[in-house]
């Protein structure tokens, strides 16, 4: 065979179907190629938003985790399936990462107002013992941080604090003749400054107002 007759063979060679199959493989396997590397890159980022949900005792939350696990063990075993997976799965636990913090920060909102709130309702518990009933008492007052945990175990502990006040409050009024009913209205008293007495309530008023002025607690009225 000269050097013309092997040309044209290779050329021949070059030009059939086996050579077109070979190159298209070839290009298949390069775009698989590509997609694995992608994938494995994926892949520690996965871990480590996976890791920050499962940290998460938010019920939705997990939710959301074990389906992102689901989404990795479903795939058919082929290269493509796996980085379509592992995509899938970076894709959601990247939104499940943005949605707990979303919750996260909606619950410190929450929890500091409800703590402000029960912080000071335990003030007016104060001054309603130390001004008016004259009995001095120590109270606890509750920490605000940007600590969910904390914050919860804060709440805990005001409304055990409030319910010791409340439960005492009764056994001092009840000394008095005075119900639950009566240490409500106090405590509305104090907290807003002044009362509405109304032909509705007026029994309740001047019998709490009696016992005011029992205290020595001057009043004023204002129409």
């Amino acid at each position: 065979m000269n050097l013309t007759e092997l040309v044209m063979e290779l050329e021949n060679f070059k030009n059939n179907s086996s050579w077109d199959k070979l190159r298209d493989e070839k290009e298949k396997l390069d775009s698989i190629l590509v997609k694995l590397q992608d994938a494995n890159n994926i892949i520690d980022k996965l871990k480590i938003n996976i890791e920050k949900c499962k940290k998460s005792d938010l019920e939705e939350i997990n939710l959301e985790i074990n389906y992102i696990l689901n989404i990795l063990k479903s795939n058919n075993g082929d290269a493509i399936s796996i980085y379509s997976a592992i995509e899938n799965a970076y894709e959601r636990s990247d939104k499940c990462i943005k949605k707990m913090n979303e919750i996260r920060s909606k619950l410190i909102m929450e929890y500091t107002n409800k703590l402000k709130e029960y912080n000071n309702k335990i003030f007016i518990y104060f001054r309603l013992f130390n001004n008016i009933l004259k009995i001095n008492i120590d109270i606890s007052t509750f920490e605000i941080s940007d600590n969910l945990k904390e914050l919860e175990n804060e709440i805990k502990e005001a409304e055990n604090e409030l319910n010791i006040l409340n439960d005492r409050l009764k056994e001092e009024l009840i000394k008095s003749n005075l119900t639950q009913e009566y240490a409500n209205l106090l405590l509305e008293f104090l907290n807003e400054g002044e009362i509405v007495i109304s032909k509705k309530n007026s029994d309740k008023m001047l019998k709490l107002l009696e016992f005011l002025l029992s205290k020595n607690i001057p009043i004023k009225v204002r129409i």
